[in-house]
C-alpha cells in the first residue's frame, strides 16, 4: 500500500506520498506540524495494480483525518479565592467555613477546555473542573467540605489550569496563597 496526506480540509486536495511502499500494518505517521490531516491509502494487488488512482485526484476527499495539537491552552488570568459558610476571611480557611469558591478569567484565545482547580500543583480527589468555552469569560469553581479536609493546615497553593481536548496542559494561573487555619481564638 501507498500512505497519502493532505493538509487541505477542502477541494483541491494536494496529496503527498508519505514514505514509500508499506508491505505490513501499522504505519506509523509522523506530522511536521500543527493542523488537521486527511489521509489515502492507494492498494495493489500482486500484479501491482491499484485499487485506484494513484496518487489521489484533487478532488479525492481523505478516507479519514486527524487533528494534531501539541500546544497547551493559555494561562487564566484574575484567580480569585473566596471561603463560603461561617465566617469569612481573604485568603483563608477556618473551622466555620463550608466550602469555597476559585473564579478565575479564561485567556481570550487559546481558552477551549476544563479547567482544573491544583492545590500544590495536582489535582484535588475528585477533581475540581469547569468546563471552558469561551474566551475572556470569567468561570467560577466550587469546592466542598470533602475539598477543604485535602487542604493542608498552614499555606496552600491553588492554581487554575485549562487542559485541552487533545490533553495539552496549558500554563498555570498566577498562585493563590490560601491559609487552613483551625485553631480557635482563645
Amino acid at each position: 500500500v501507498k500512505l497519502y496526506y493532505t493538509t487541505q480540509t477542502s477541494t483541491p486536495y494536494t496529496w503527498t506520498q508519505y514514505g514509500t511502499t508499506y508491505t505490513s500494518t501499522p504505519i506509523s505517521f509522523t506530522a511536521a506540524a500543527e493542523g488537521t490531516y486527511g489521509f489515502k491509502i492507494s492498494a495493489y494487488n500482486n500484479a501491482g495494480v491499484a485499487d485506484e488512482t494513484d496518487p489521489p485526484s484533487i478532488a479525492t476527499a481523505p478516507e479519514s483525518s486527524t487533528i494534531v495539537d501539541t500546544t497547551g491552552p493559555s494561562q487564566p488570568a484574575n484567580p480569585s479565592f473566596t471561603a463560603t459558610g461561617g465566617t469569612q476571611v481573604a485568603d483563608y480557611i477556618n473551622p466555620t467555613n463550608t466550602g469555597f469558591t476559585v473564579s478565575f478569567t479564561s485567556p481570550s484565545s487559546n481558552y477551549a477546555g476544563t479547567a482544573h482547580l491544583y492545590v500544590g500543583g495536582a489535582d484535588f480527589s475528585p477533581a475540581l473542573t469547569w468546563t471552558v468555552s469561551s474566551g475572556s469569560t470569567t468561570y467560577t469553581i466550587t469546592g466542598d467540605a470533602t475539598a477543604i479536609n485535602q487542604l493542608a493546615v498552614g499555606s496552600n497553593a491553588l492554581t487554575v489550569v485549562i487542559i485541552d481536548a487533545a490533553g495539552n496542559v496549558g500554563t498555570a494561573s498566577s498562585t493563590m496563597n490560601v491559609i487552613k487555619d483551625l485553631t480557635l481564638p482563645t
